[in-house]
Parts: structure tokens; C-alpha cells; sequence
């Protein structure tokens, strides 16, 4: 079987990044999908807190929460895992060499490690298969005739529809193009930029089809680049050295990167050179660029990562590789069946990552909380489990703001014991985590505690 490593690796790669966790972004996309599907109408207010109503805001996911919101009305939770398993095992299928062995395999797998750090129920997901295409794409130069132009404003205007990382997608394509029409020009050849440059012009205008038009680019990308408050405190903008155990797995790919630049430089063009030492470095700086550098460090080192091996050796002396690599997939399989069974429920997985499940049942037979104070983990879980109760904030506002600092600067202070800001809210009620203890609610009335969450209410 001429592929059947790569097979392997694709087999590997799915039961690896088909991931049964349930992203705290989850919940506030199926409310805006599930709200399109039921009445066909397009949210550009807010209109799941009390605390910015009708804030305006462009929303780069609508395409992905249209989706996952068919998937989760029509499908169990094991089979969406699957899917979105599938498509991110697809996406490392465009940045493999045709030529690859076992250990460009073992290789291969610190890439796919990497990338569980931001894979999984995701926009994210779309947009590692849409980065690995594109990777694809401009190896192979494929932005030099008129039907290209075509290729490029489909995926953008699919990417730009689906998940913010379309600007990452953008800087690449433009630097490649820059970086290889530089490094031929230098060697004496001349390449007419006409057709590259409408191919990006037809890329960037494709960002712009959606249904927020500019404000998409404003506040979703935009906006959310530039707050200070988002950066600092929101886990997926924080320095990947400080995030483990993707740190340690990060430090590896780098000596492997480093030996490949070191021992196969002068085979490798200089626009990969360049752009995977731009996206190396961005890595450093968050993890949220994490599963771009599982890409094109896939894409580098199925090419370039021998490690000097070869596998000349006797049939017989491949037995113990061939066996340890059984088991390996073994184990995978294994683990896979055993999250089937412990989390096909998705109920049993919204109680496992300590959702607070019971507490939303709670105060649907209760009635809505007033001015309720929530955990920002759980903003949107509570907008799709309980969509007529307003939040505080959910993760779609951390960089947002009326006047003066973000809501989620005062999130914080609230947190850290800013009892002024309670009043200033007229915050009357607040559903927190059993096991935390805020100062400004010491002395509410408990009406509602279990092992995850307790709700309270102000006693005035």
C-alpha cells in the first residue's frame, strides 16, 4: 500500500484530536446559531447580558455556530466529536510529504500533540484545516493564473465566516508571495505580481461578505487584538511557556526545528524560512498561535525531519517498532472507546468539566436571576443552557466597552474585592463556584449549592 503511512498517521491524528472537552465559547455560540435557526435572524446586539445590551459587535464565527447548531439539533455529542475529530485529521493530511516514514511519523506526532491545545468543539478547528490548505496551496504556487483568484475568495470567504485566524491566514499568504518574489528577484528572475496581487485583493474583499460587513474586522479582530484587559487575562492570549504540559512539548518542537534550519536550510525555501520563524516566534508570545505552528512545523518536518535515521534495516529487526507502534494506536483506540462510553452523554461531560448543570435547572424552576454576578467560564453555558436569564459577561466580551475600562476589567476587580463596582452594577445575585469565596458577597443568603456551583442572592 503505496500511503499506508500516511494512513497511519491520519488514524493516529484523529484519535488524538478527536477531544471530548466542552470549550466555555461553546454555549454562547449554539445561542446565536440556535437563535438563527428558530427564527432566522441575525444577533448584532447584544442580547444575552444585562451589563452592555445591545452593544454592537461583528461576529467572525456566524457560519461555525450556523453549523455546530445543526450538528448538536440533529446529532448525539460522541458523533460531533467525530466529526470535528475528522476534519482536524484532514487538515494534516494537506501538510504531509508524499514521502514519509516512522519516524517522520513520531516527528509528525509532536505536531499533532501541539495542536490539541487549541483544537477540539472549535472555530478553531475549521481553521487549521483552512491554514493547512493554504499551506498547500502556496507550495505549490498557486496564485498565478485567473482561475486561482476563484480557489482564494472561496476560502476566505468560508474562513472569514468561521473563525478570526483568516488574519493570520491573510499576513501568510501576502509575506510568501513577498518572500518568494523577493528571493527570485535577487536571483535574477522576475515574476509578474499581477495575478498574486489579485489573488490576495480577492482574499481580503472575501473577509468582508458577512453578514457584520467592516465591524467584523473592527471589533472581532481588531478590537479583540488590541485590549490589554484580553491579552492579560484570558488564558489563550497568555505566553505558551506559561501553559503545560504544551510547553514542554513546544520546547521540542523547537530543537527539532532548530536541528532541521541547521542541517536543511539550504534545501528549504526562504518564505517557509521566514514565515515559520515569524510563527515560532508568535508562539512564544501566545498560544493562542499554537495550532498554526503545529501546522507548518508538520509541513517542515514530514519534509526535512529524518533525524538522520535510516530504516535500511532486516525485517526481523522492525519487529519491535512495528509492535511498539501497535500498541501505540491500541492505546488510542482504547482511550477513544473509553471516552465514547464515559462521555457520549453529553450531560456527563458538562458535569465532568464542572458546568454548573444543576444549578442552571435550579433557577430555570426558580425564575431568572436579577443583576446576577456569573463566572466568566460560565457567561455561555448559561446563555445557551438558560437563554432567558442575562449575564454578567461570557467569553464573547472580554475586550468590550461602553466608557472608561472593559467589562472585563471590572469582572476582575469584582473578583479581587472591588465592593464599590457592586454597587455601581446593583448586583443582586450571584452564581459562582462552590469552592471560591468572593469578599463583596461574604454575607449573601446561599439558596441554591451543590459540588460545582452555589447561588446567591443579596440580602437588601
Amino acid at each position: 500500500m503505496k500511503y499506508k503511512i500516511h494512513v497511519l498517521i491520519f488514524l493516529i491524528s484523529f484519535l488524538i484530536l478527536t477531544r471530548f472537552n466542552i470549550d466555555p465559547d461553546l454555549g454562547w455560540h449554539l445561542a446565536i446559531g440556535n437563535e438563527f435557526l428558530e427564527t432566522g435572524r441575525v444577533i448584532r446586539g447584544d442580547e444575552f447580558s444585562w451589563t452592555m445590551p445591545h452593544f454592537l459587535w461583528g461576529n467572525t464565527y456566524f457560519l461555525y455556530e450556523v453549523f455546530v447548531s445543526v450538528l448538536f439539533a440533529n446529532l448525539n455529542f460522541a458523533l460531533i466529536v467525530t466529526i470535528f475529530g475528522l476534519i482536524s485529521a484532514a487538515g494534516i493530511l494537506f501538510l504531509l510529504s508524499k514521502k514519509v516514514n516512522l519516524i517522520t511519523l513520531l516527528v509528525v506526532g509532536l505536531g499533532v500533540a501541539i495542536a490539541t491545545s487549541n483544537l477540539g468543539i472549535r472555530p478553531h478547528t475549521f481553521s487549521f484545516l483552512f491554514f493547512s490548505v493554504l499551506i498547500f496551496a502556496l507550495d505549490r504556487r498557486y496564485f498565478q493564473k485567473p482561475t486561482h483568484i476563484i480557489f482564494w475568495f472561496i476560502l476566505f470567504l468560508l474562513w472569514g465566516n468561521i473563525h478570526r485566524g483568516y488574519l493570520v491566514g491573510l499576513v501568510v499568504f501576502a509575506a510568501f508571495v513577498l518572500a518568494d518574489y523577493f528571493t527570485n528577484y535577487f536571483k535574477g528572475i522576475r515574476h509578474d505580481l499581477r495575478f498574486p496581487t489579485l489573488t490576495f485583493g480577492a482574499a481580503l474583499f472575501a473577509t468582508i461578505v458577512n453578514p457584520f460587513g467592516l465591524r467584523a474586522w473592527q471589533s472581532g479582530i481588531i478590537g479583540d487584538a488590541t485590549s490589554f484587559e484580553n491579552i492579560m487575562n484570558i488564558t489563550e492570549w497568555k505566553p505558551i511557556v506559561l501553559v503545560f504540559p504544551v510547553n514542554i512539548i513546544f520546547a521540542l518542537s523547537g530543537a527539532i526545528y532548530i536541528y532541521i534550519l541547521k542541517a536543511k536550510g539550504l534545501k528549504i525555501d526562504f518564505a517557509w524560512i521566514f514565515l515559520s520563524s515569524l510563527i515560532f516566534a508568535f508562539t512564544f508570545i501566545s498560544v493562542a498561535f499554537a495550532f498554526f505552528w503545529a501546522a507548518i512545523f508538520i509541513f517542515l518536518a514530514s519534509r526535512h525531519a529524518g533525524l538522520g535515521l535510516k530504516l535500511n534495516i532486516k525485517k526481523i529487526e522492525q519487529i519491535p517498532l512495528y509492535f511498539s507502534t501497535t500498541a501505540v494506536i491500541l492505546a488510542l483506540v482504547l482511550n477513544f472507546f473509553i471516552e465514547v462510553l464515559q462521555f457520549g452523554n453529553i450531560e456527563n461531560r458538562m458535569i465532568y468539566d464542572k458546568y454548573p448543570l444543576k444549578a442552571t435547572r435550579f433557577i430555570k424552576e426558580r425564575g431568572v436571576l436579577e443583576n446576577v454576578f456569573n463566572e466568566y467560564g460560565w457567561g455561555g453555558f448559561i446563555d445557551w443552557q438558560l437563554p432567558q436569564q442575562k449575564v454578567f459577561i461570557d467569553g464573547r466580551m472580554a475586550s468590550w466597552k461602553f466608557e472608561g475600562k472593559s467589562i472585563l476589567s471590572d469582572y476582575m476587580a469584582i473578583r479581587e474585592g472591588d465592593c464599590v463596582l457592586v454597587s455601581q452594577y446593583q448586583i443582586k445575585s450571584v452564581i459562582f463556584p462552590a469552592g471560591k469565596d468572593i469578599e463583596c458577597f461574604g454575607n449573601w443568603e446561599v439558596i441554591y449549592e451543590d459540588e460545582i456551583a452555589k447561588v446567591l442572592v443579596s440580602g437588601n
